[in-house]
């Protein structure tokens, strides 16, 4: 989805990911994908929350998919 979004080719474009803290515990993960010209279109899985924040160049939010579940938050 990230890179449909600004219509990128997932074979060439590097995804990255960084866990999220919150108090010194994990709460959820952001990834992001960098194409040409500083384009970067990110998500946030939220733990806590159970949905996925979807945020384009800008830091417009584009898209929100609510979870039924999710993994558990291991400690790091």
């Amino acid at each position: 989805m990230l890179c449909s979004h600004d219509r990128l080719d997932p074979v060439q474009t590097p995804l990255y990911q960084a866990t999220l803290k919150r108090r010194g515990r994990l709460c959820g993960i952001m990834f992001h994908v960098e194409g040409p010209r500083l384009l970067k279109t990110s998500a946030v899985w939220a733990g806590d929350e159970h949905r996925i924040l979807f945020y384009d160049s800008t830091g417009a939010r584009f898209s929100e998919v609510r979870l039924s579940e999710g993994p558990e938050l291991g400690v790091e």
